[in-house]
């Protein structure tokens, strides 16, 4: 489609390039029609030029009209096969023609024969054609001749056209003649007193015919330059892309505009790069490129200034986008986000496209009202930096949810050269994940002293389990301020921007640190450091890790981004660190190939990461034991009491041995976050039906609930290969969530469907529903939905954590999909065997 419309195009170019439309009656083009109606006998013929909305008839033998539409042109159809003769014998027959107002009205066509006008580079422009109202047929002797007569018509019409070409072409030259006698006079007189600079060539060697003050002076030359050819009057310009054009001028005759174009010039005795923008048009006499005319203007100055400032800007951006917090740059009062960094991205849960060049209130409109906005102008306009930590910021996701995060952030101004502040450097780190840990911490030592307070009621036989149980919070507690403490000791180094920053030479070797480096290596500010002094720090079991990756980093150029011990050089303390950077290459030969970028101090988290594990181990090791002792004496103190039909003591006992049991539930699903964090959750697979777990879970969940109602409803028998046990684990786990979630009296739902290979397991509540901020992170570990109808329902947020390793282990989906205040549907998805 797109080359018929542009073969169109070109013909209907060729077409108007012979100005014959709309032209006057001329004799020898009458006399063409005249013998071809005579030739072939019809009372019509036509010289018919296809335009783009009609055809126009040059000559119109018996036809009174000049032009007619060309959506009813019968020439329009003969154009389409350029070299055939186009004869239409009976038109009322024709499908093409028989509605066709041409032949349902005046003039009544019946019979069509027209040969297509083809010029020499092949557009047909039109047709010379006969017409009859009778139907008809050309023989062979009338076809040849009508071919003849059309090549004619064609002959005469370029004839036409070369003939008002040169009577064009002599005006011009006439024109011209008298021109450029006054023109070379006044060209020397314009060339000297033009401001800018100029100079003339002539002849292909360059020879240097006229040239003005200003140019000599651009150039560092005397006047005595004029009349010499340009390689000998300025020979460092041999092999300069700014020469060689002037080669190229003479072989295309085209003008050429460059800007800030380098050339070495011979200044005060020695080499000198500047940069000019400059003009080359050629001179043309008869045709040909007689000479060139160079007009140019220096602007080393601003090029040089414009380097630094882009060396600058660069520097600036790239220590920005390789920091290890997240990090970015805040422009104007209207707060439009220039540079942001990757963990700053993902702080923000957005990409690049989405934020960069847009003001942040369009980007964030939820933080319009809270008070950043208001933070990042006063920065502006005082110029005092800012830094608060633990701060929330509610952050709406891509898909319209609010996500509440706690971070830390610094505010500091970026000052232009008049000392004003036009910019906001922001750093921003996101504790989310340590102040849930805390939260989820305090709510642990919650849920553990309801405990101990429900076991106290017991008997004093058991006074004793409850001072281990005290002492494991006591424990507890004092992990708890040792957190607390490592994060604020943490979050108050972020907030000062505690980083270190470094950069090797690489064309030298030399490094430079600063005394934040020296002192995360423990160093003083005044020891001399080498690379090698600082890898001799690192830890013995990381340093071979670090030195492949530096070498990787410098040899190849992916990034940097590694973590390591070291131990300090004078403090012999041990430190982790963070290291991320890059290596760069040198911007406008403004500064050396260097390998850079920052490093900080992360003890502080994997100390945090410690103290988890550490809970996990007191939990699973010192708990366990007294409990399983505990348990027998709760069975023994049932069994006493049954036998003595103690009512009262009965009763005790079996609360006793429900939260003895909870404890141990508990304490289990302690074990296998431990054994899920190891790698260590063992798989007994096994072929098996799948609906007999259903049948468990079915007699268990109607012995041990007499609250709730149950739909179970198994469509067939799946066989699958995986882990009965912890199947069985998955499924009563989700029953038991919904039980607890949903209100007295309401139907508990589960299923289990053939879907595409997977045997696919529902459970689904009538309960209170899970809000969409929640339900991404349902399945994480210690994550519990915090609401006000969940305040009294104790768990710690491991269940679901659990089930998402065992179904991950056997290579399957699990996933939530809820509707808050209308209930909530758990399902996963192993293979079919």
């Amino acid at each position: 489609m797109v080359n018929d419309q542009t073969n169109e195009q070109q013909r209907l170019a060729a077409l108007h390039a012979y100005q014959i439309l709309d032209t006057a009656i001329e004799e020898d083009y009458e006399e063409l029609t005249e013998l071809a109606a005579a030739i072939c006998g019809t009372p019509i013929a036509l010289i018919s030029f296809v335009d783009k909305a009609r055809q126009w008839f040059k000559s119109h033998k018996g036809l009174d009209v000049t032009e007619t539409e060309r959506s009813h042109s019968f020439c329009a159809h003969a154009l389409l096969n350029p070299t055939d003769l186009m004869q239409v014998e009976d038109a009322q027959l024709d499908p093409r023609f028989k509605d066709n107002p041409l032949v349902t009205g005046e003039p009544h066509i019946a019979f069509y024969a027209g040969m297509p006008l083809v010029d020499d580079e092949g557009f047909a422009l039109g047709t010379l054609c006969v017409i009859d109202r009778q139907p008809g047929k050309l023989d062979e002797r009338q076809k040849t001749a009508l071919k003849t007569l059309a090549k004619q018509v064609v002959n005469k019409l370029v004839l036409r056209k070369r003939l008002k070409d040169l009577e064009a072409s002599n005006k011009h030259n006439l024109h011209l003649h008298g021109k450029s006698e006054s023109s070379e006079k006044n060209l020397r007189l314009i060339i000297e007193q033009s401001p800018t600079a100029i100079i003339v060539f002539r002849g292909e060697d360059l020879l240097i015919e006229a040239v003005n003050p200003a140019m000599l002076t651009l150039l560092n030359q005397q006047s005595d330059i004029e009349g010499k050819i340009l390689l000998e009057a300025i020979p460092e310009l041999k092999g300069q892309p700014a020469y060689d054009l002037l080669n190229h001028i003479y072989q295309t005759g085209e003008t050429i505009h460059r800007q800030e174009i380098a050339v070495m010039l011979n200044r005060s005795g020695k080499l000198e790069r500047g940069y000019f923008n400059f003009t080359y048009a050629p001179l043309i006499e008869n045709g040909q490129v007689t000479g060139i005319i160079d007009m140019a203007v220096e602007v080393t100055d601003q090029v040089n200034a414009r380097l630094a400032i882009e060396e600058s800007e660069h520097q600036m951006k790239q220590m920005v986008m390789n920091a290890a917090m997240g990090m970015c740059i805040i422009r104007g009062q209207d707060l439009v986000i220039e540079i942001a960094n990757e963990p700053m991205l993902k702080i923000w849960t957005r990409t690049s496209e989405q934020v960069l060049g847009k003001r942040l209130t369009d980007v964030f409109p939820e933080v319009v009202g809270q008070p950043y906005p208001e933070m990042l102008r006063k920065v502006l306009n005082t110029g005092e930096p800012l830094a608060i930590p633990e701060l929330t910021a509610d952050i709406a996701e891509t898909d319209g949810r609010i996500n509440k995060i706690y971070i830390d952030f610094t505010y500091k101004p970026l000052r232009n050269s008049e000392g004003m502040p036009e910019a906001i450097i922001a750093t921003v780190t996101d504790i989310t994940d340590t102040v849930k840990a805390r939260k989820l911490l305090e709510q642990s030592e919650i849920s553990l002293k309801e405990a101990n307070m429900e076991l106290g009621s017991v008997n004093e036989e058991y006074m004793a389990l409850n001072e281990e149980l005290l002492t494991t919070n006591e424990q507890l507690l004092l992990a708890e301020e040792s957190l607390m403490d490592l994060n604020e000791r943490m979050n108050m180094a972020i907030s000062a921007a505690n980083l270190g920053t470094w950069s090797i030479n690489l064309e030298s070797d030399e490094m430079v640190i600063t005394e934040r480096t020296k002192e995360l290596f423990g160093f003083r500010a005044s020891d001399i450091t080498t690379l090698d002094r600082v890898l001799q720090q690192v830890a013995e079991t990381h340093r071979e890790e670090v030195v492949t990756a530096i070498n990787a980093t410098i040899n190849t150029g992916i990034p940097y981004n590694i973590e390591y011990p070291v131990v300090g050089f004078h403090d012999q303390q041990i430190r982790w660190l963070k290291a991320m950077g890059k290596r760069y290459t040198s911007v406008g030969g403004k500064a050396a190939n260097h390998f850079s970028g920052t490093i900080m101090d992360i003890t502080e988290r994997k100390a945090s990461d410690q103290l988890k594990q550490d809970f996990i181990g007191i939990v699973s090791h010192e708990m366990r034991s007294p409990l399983t002792a505990l348990k027998g004496y709760v069975q023994i103190l049932a069994s006493r009491s049954k036998q003595s039909e103690d009512r009262f003591t009965a009763d005790i006992a079996s609360k006793a041995a429900g939260q003895v049991d909870r404890m141990t539930t508990l304490i289990s699903g302690f074990l296998d976050v431990a054994r899920a964090d190891e790698g260590k959750i063992f798989l007994n697979k096994t072929n098996f039906d799948i609906s007999n777990i259903f049948q468990i879970a079915e007699e268990e969940s109607l012995a041990t609930n007499h609250t709730h109602k149950f739909s179970f409803d198994v469509a067939e028998s799946m066989f699958v290969k995986a882990d009965r046990d912890k199947l069985e684990q998955v499924l009563i786990n989700l029953i038991n969530n919904a039980i607890k979630y949903s209100p007295n009296g309401s139907t508990i739902y589960i299923s289990c469907t053939r879907r595409e290979g997977w045997a696919h397991v529902q459970v689904t509540d009538e309960g209170m529903g899970i809000p969409p901020r929640d339900q991404a992170h349902i399945f994480e570990r210690f994550y519990r939905v915090l609401a006000r109808e969940t305040e009294n329902i104790s768990g710690f947020g491991i269940g679901l954590y659990l089930c998402k390793e065992i179904i991950d282990g056997h290579s399957g989906r699990i996933g939530v999909e809820s509707v808050p205040g209308q209930g909530s549907t758990f399902w996963f998805d192993v293979a079919i065997d």
